[in-house]
């Protein structure tokens, strides 16, 4: 049996290192997990908290650098409360976080894989157009 290196992931009983089939019936195992009623619900929560232009504008610039409501509101001509308000909707998905020093809030994206999921659909939509 062909072994391999990876580490955190447990070796079964009595082998010093997983196999391969070990391994391959744990990514099912992970697969199986995501594909279940829990993982699709809260996918479906992620991309709710997304489904704003507004917040994937605002997502988009937070990709690029960590920013403070201030300088999110003069970037995206929106105004304050509103700004605000779909940071909390961003954060309460765990999508951004948020620092604070004194009054300053400074947000950032909390997941880079959110971005890329939000730059893969705008590449996706683009497509027709090139």
């Amino acid at each position: 049996m062909t072994t391999l290196h990876c580490p955190g992931l447990p070796a079964p009983a009595g082998q010093a290192q997983p196999g391969i089939e070990y391994i391959v019936d744990r990514l099912w195992m992970w697969l199986s997990v995501l594909m279940t009623d829990e993982g699709i619900t809260r996918a479906a929560e992620l991309f709710k908290a997304l489904s704003s232009s507004s917040r994937l504008r605002i997502l988009t610039l937070l990709s690029q650098a960590p920013a403070s409501v201030t300088q999110l509101v003069a970037a995206t001509g929106q105004s304050q409360p509103l700004v605000s308000q779909h940071l909390k909707t961003l954060r309460l998905a765990n999508i951004v976080t948020v620092v604070k020093v004194g009054r300053e809030a400074t947000y950032t994206v909390a997941d880079s894989h959110v971005t890329h999921v939000v730059e893969d659909a705008i590449n996706h939509v683009l497509e027709d157009f090139r």
